[in-house]
């Protein structure tokens, strides 16, 4: 009998909680439909970078929902709250009129991560582009980064309705070509600011149609192994205001960077991460010809205290030094760079054995960070 009961009470329950389940899922429909519905839910006021609203005059910039580093925020909770009414406005069977409801608030859209609004493909359709490109043709930057599927053709549509970029953004779109990156170059000179990080099937082609075109950058990001010196030479040859170059994980020599350095001497900030044809000759050059360097990134290089000496010696503003991997570099350099460059913020040494603890502490103490 007892057995009979607690089988009972176990049945009655299992049926008890199906019973809530179900009508907590009933109750969340309800409330996600009724967001939907809310008319206030299309309402897009600061989820892109640099909106100016026509009364305040007011940059309001948000960061954890763009992948560009200067995207600084606000109010991130704002920030996310509305991505969130734009993402529903698009899955809406009646979002495009949502859409040109929001295209009604006078704010002035200047960028835009395309992978937020349509991510993996960044399908969306002609119309949408359209009113985008019409109603807000201050829109200068682009991101499409993590856009895997996106084709040469949909960044082709993209780049022809914007032909004033300054600033694009192909990260780990791995379906893009030299042809999309060259009708880019052509018929966006006055870019100023490109990163391809992981476009494995751009070439030389396209760089070098990039630096010819765009004489104005001013940052080129790349890493991977499908480019050679030539594409670098060129973009020296024709880019002098480069002021921020990254090239990681490259198969690129010491000449390409020596040629980058004796062409643009206003580099400040330059990665060359994981390239061990980077040698203390290369950086010389970079530091005798570049003396406003800031940051540099020589992780996994080629290098010795010879390297660290010479930066220290020319370019006194450094502020960030990433050394992780150079296993020939020794305490007396990095107590040389401590002492010629006082505005030191961080060096990145931690993992290196041939750095001493006493070394690493004494960064410490006098206010740099060591990673």
């Amino acid at each position: 009998m007892i057995t009979q009961n607690i089988f009972i009470m176990k049945k009655t329950n299992i049926y008890l909680s199906l019973f809530i389940a179900f009508n907590l899922f009933i109750v969340s429909a309800k409330c996600a439909s009724s967001l939907i519905e809310d008319p206030t839910i299309y309402k897009i006021t600061s989820e892109f970078l640099y909106p100016e609203s026509a009364h305040t005059k007011k940059k309001a910039k948000i960061n954890h929902y763009s992948h560009d580093d200067k995207a600084l925020g606000v109010d991130t909770r704002e920030g996310a709250k509305n991505y969130g009414r734009l993402k529903a406005a698009l899955a809406h069977k009646n979002g495009k009129q949502a859409l040109e409801e929001s295209f009604q608030d006078q704010i002035d859209i200047r960028s835009l991560n395309v992978g937020l609004i349509a991510p993996g493909t960044a399908n969306v359709s002609d119309q949408y582009m359209d009113q985008l490109a019409a109603l807000h043709p201050k829109l200068t930057r682009l991101d499409f980064s993590d856009c895997g599927e996106i084709s040469d053709e949909t960044l082709i549509r993209w780049i022809a309705r914007f032909p004033n970029l300054t600033s694009i953004s192909t990260n780990n779109c791995y379906n893009i070509t030299n042809r999309a990156i060259i009708y880019l170059a052509e018929h966006c000179p006055g870019l100023q600011e490109v990163t391809l990080l992981d476009s494995y099937r751009i070439t030389d082609a396209a760089i070098i149609s990039l630096a010819e075109h765009c004489p104005g950058l001013r940052e080129f990001k790349w890493r991977g192994t499908n480019i050679t010196d030539v594409a670098i030479i060129s973009l020296a040859e024709h880019c002098p205001g480069l002021r921020e170059f990254k090239l990681s994980t490259t198969i690129i020599s010491g000449a390409a960077i020596i040629s980058l350095a004796e062409h643009c001497h206003g580099l400040q900030i330059v990665d060359l991460y994981n390239n061990r044809r980077i040698t203390n000759a290369t950086i010389t050059s970079l530091a005798e010809h570049c003396p406003s360097l800031r940051q540099i990134n020589l992780e996994s290089t080629n290098i010795t205290d010879a390297a660290i000496i010479s930066l220290a010696e020319h370019c006194p503003g450094l502020q960030v030094v990433e050394l992780n991997g150079n296993r020939r570099i020794t305490d007396a350099a990095i107590i040389y760079l401590a002492k010629h460059c006082p505005g030191l913020q961080k060096v990145n040494v931690y993992y290196d054995d041939n750095i001493s603890r006493a070394v690493k502490n004494d960064l410490v103490q006098k206010g740099i960070r060591v990673r």
